[in-house]
């Protein structure tokens, strides 16, 4: 289970946010520890520490697009 009380990302932190990436639109969530995102071109993805990090520095959705797969850690 990802985010919540008792998952890995922690407790909700901002809501739902409707974003545009190279890949189409989609869904962004904010979690205490992490972020998942959706869109339907890439489906359901987590990130976390590290990979949520370098993410954002190369320029998030706005310049990659969504997560193709998860990054724990």
């Amino acid at each position: 289970m990802l985010g919540g009380e008792v998952g890995a990302e922690g407790d909700q932190q901002a809501d739902q946010g409707l974003g545009t990436g190279v890949l189409g639109a989609g869904v962004t969530q904010l979690f205490e520890k992490g972020m998942m995102f959706f869109s339907t071109e890439t489906g359901a993805h987590a990130l976390t520490g590290q990979k949520l990090a370098s993410f954002n520095r190369r320029g998030g959705v706005d310049k990659l697009g969504f997560p193709t797969r998860d990054g724990i850690g």
